[in-house]
């Protein structure tokens, strides 16, 4: 609408969790569809929620932009209870105002190297089963999900939310060594790892690619893993390469060991370097940390 997006609800709310929106067993969305709630004016962009109680596979396009006059970013959710498959081109972007969230959270969720489609939505956007909210997955996805670099990589502006209940891997090769992410998107990544969870935490090293594989953010773009993020919860263990911010802070939790092998926020121009905290329940392995201020000149 012209002061502001709408809402879109295929097969069922947030999370499957509202009377009001019967959930579906099985929701695809194909290639060519395109999904729209964006504001068209001022406001903020709408609310899109793909959801399913079994199998969800979302590709096409979906946007819920803030208006061209002021407004924020709005929210896509794509999650499938049992699994999710995304591959989709997802933007919450705003011109003048703060990038939306796109949610997925799955049991399992598994980051592959180069270019792919995880779930025939494409290989530049992604969303999470069931709740079905693009560049997230949420710990009420319980089905395993594959995530292709370009998917993360195509996510416009933002939060990037990744949520497992159990692990979060990496496999294949990355291309060029790095996962980027665009301008002023943040990246989060936790697994919940409560008692009747598993413990597999997050393990960013296991691909071709192995420690060097780096994670990176531009400009105010942040950086948050967190493996054991349930309050009562199980020691999981946080293995990660190297993680680059142009300036935007870094925040490492883990409720069992951890291990990073670089933390680097100094920013490209002039400007102070980024916020460092890191956590751990268990032994700690650090290697490079920087957060020294680019003075210019």
């Amino acid at each position: 609408g012209r002061e502001g997006g709408g809402t879109v609800r295929l097969g069922g709310d947030y999370q499957g969790a509202s009377a009001g929106a019967p959930n579906a067993l099985r929701t695809f969305v194909g290639p060519q569809a395109a999904i729209h709630a964006d504001a068209l004016d001022h406001g903020d962009g709408g609310r899109v929620i793909v959801w399913s109680d079994e199998v969800t596979r979302v590709q096409g396009r979906i946007q819920a932009r803030g208006g061209p006059q002021g407004g924020r970013g709005g929210f896509v959710e794509t999650s499938g209870k049992r699994d999710l498959a995304f591959d989709a081109r997802v933007d919450v972007g705003a011109p003048r105002g703060a990038m939306g969230t796109v949610l997925l959270d799955p049991t399992t969720i598994d980051i592959v190297g180069g270019t792919g489609d995880g779930a025939t939505d494409g290989t530049a956007t992604f969303a999470g089963t069931p709740g079905a909210v693009n560049a997230t997955v949420n710990f009420t996805d319980t089905g395993p999900t594959t995530i292709h670099q370009s998917e993360l990589e195509g996510i416009v502006g933002g939060d990037v939310i990744l949520e497992a209940t159990d692990a979060i891997t990496t496999s294949g090769t990355f291309t060029g060594s790095a996962v980027t992410l665009a301008n002023n998107t943040n990246l989060t990544l936790r697994t919940r790892n409560n008692l009747t969870d598993g413990t597999g935490g997050i393990n960013l090293v296991g691909s071709v690619t192995g420690v060097n594989l780096e994670w990176r953010t531009q400009g105010t773009g942040t950086i948050t893993m967190q493996s054991g993020s349930a309050a009562l919860n199980q020691a999981a263990p946080l293995t990660v390469g190297k993680l680059v911010t142009g300036g935007g802070a870094v925040t490492v939790q883990s409720s069992g060991s951890a291990v990073v092998r670089g933390v680097v926020t100094t920013p490209g121009t002039p400007g102070n370097g980024g916020a460092i905290a890191i956590k751990s329940g268990g032994f700690m392995t650090l290697d490079q940390i920087d957060a020294r201020k680019n003075g210019g000149g």
